[in-house]
Order: C-alpha cells, then sequence, then structure tokens
C-alpha cells in the first residue's frame, strides 16, 4: 500500500548499536591490543558486546600476564582437600591456561616454596608482563619482602586465594598485600584464579565489565 504521507518514513532497525560506553572507547584511537574478546566481556544486555573486541583488531600486541603461585600450592589435590579441594596445580594452571586461549591473553605460571625465588621471578617478568594474579599463599600474612616485590612492579596485581581466609584462623585475616592489590578474590577455589584473570585482563583493556 502507498506510505501515508502523514507519517515519518520508518527507519530500519540497525543490527548493531554501539553503547556510548563504546563510542567513547573508538573514539580514544586503535587498542594496543590484539584481543578477540568473547561475549564473557560484555555486559549481559549489551547490544554490540562486540565493540570493544572490534577495537582491540589490528594490533600485534597481546596482553600478557603472569600467575604467581606462592608457597605449598604445589601439594594442592593432597593438602586439607577440604579446604584446597581435590585439584592439582596442574589442573589449576590447565584451566588458566585453556581461559587465557580463549580471551586471547597469554600467561605464564610460577609457583615457589621460596620467596627469594618469587621475588626473582617478579624482577625477572618486570618487562614482559602487563599484569598478573597471585596467590601468595602463607606469604601474604607475612612478606613484607613480597609487598615491596610487587610494588616495585608497578604492574597491576589480583590477590587471590581458593579459601576465604577471613573465615579462618584470625591470623589470615590480614593480608599485607591486599592494600596494594588491583581487587581480592577469594573463597572460590579455582574460580577465584578464573574470575581473577578476568577482572584482570578488563582492567587492563580499559572497561570494567563484570564476567557474565
Amino acid at each position: 500500500p502507498p506510505a501515508d504521507p502523514g507519517k515519518p518514513p520508518a527507519r530500519k532497525p540497525r543490527a548493531r548499536v554501539a553503547s556510548r560506553r563504546n563510542r567513547q572507547l573508538a573514539s580514544c584511537g586503535p587498542s594496543p591490543f590484539s584481543v578477540a574478546l568473547p561475549p564473557i566481556f560484555a555486559l549481559p544486555n549489551d547490544p554490540d558486546r562486540n565493540a570493544l573486541a572490534e577495537t582491540a583488531q589490528g594490533s600485534a600486541r597481546v596482553l600478557r600476564v603472569a600467575v604467581v603461585h606462592g608457597p605449598n600450592l604445589n601439594l594442592l589435590g593432597t593438602r586439607e582437600p577440604e579446604i584446597y579441594g581435590r585439584r592439582t596445580l596442574d589442573d589449576v594452571n590447565r584451566e588458566i591456561a585453556e581461559l587465557a586461549q580463549r580471551i586471547g591473553v597469554a600467561t605464564e605460571a610460577f609457583q615457589s616454596n621460596s620467596e627469594g625465588r618469587i621475588l626473582d621471578f617478579l624482577a625477572q617478568v618486570a618487562d614482559r608482563v602487563d599484569g598478573l594474579v597471585v596467590n601468595p599463599a602463607g606469604l601474604g600474612h607475612t612478606s613484607v619482602a613480597l609487598l615491596d616485590g610487587l610494588l616495585a612492579l608497578s604492574k597491576p596485581f589480583v590477590e587471590v586465594h581458593l579459601s576465604n581466609p577471613a573465615a579462618r584462623e584470625s591470623f589470615r585475616g590480614r593480608s599485607l598485600i591486599a592494600p596494594a592489590a588491583l581487587g581480592v578474590v577469594a573463597g572460590f577455589g579455582l574460580d577465584s584464579y578464573l574470575s581473577g584473570l578476568r577482572c584482570l585482563c578488563n582492567h587492563l583493556l580499559g572497561e570494567r565489565f563484570p564476567p557474565a
């Protein structure tokens, strides 16, 4: 039927409508990262959930994240499984690597029972990582040296714990490194690591989208 001259022409629905947040991000120019992000980095109701991924295309640089496991985490799977679960450190590292591959970042895992070795590792990766996920284990409650080592990097880090230290012995309730951390994720087992990695990458990419 002929169009009604009294009505404005119908607007065709746009296939993609960029949110104001993503338009602002795009106006800042190309991202230095080449990370193709899945919907996990977008708000569930965001009509343009891939805009950040599109902004990140076109660069050869990939986010690099160090994952640091503190003392006794090599005993995961056998050490107090009622608290730490049955998954081994190899299981944890494998899950982290799989998530990293899905979200397009590179991870490097390190574990030591020696405070000095951990500090040496931090110094070694200072120039090749963009941020860190750190489970300090018992050192988090005692080590000023670890705090100083992390501060010396001037890189954002997320503190993670498999258990909830606040629900355990009173001496575990204080973390010396938490005030310097970007955030703390604790009490969710392996998911503490995975959520910490997601949140760190969101921060590094300049947007704080919650995990889907």
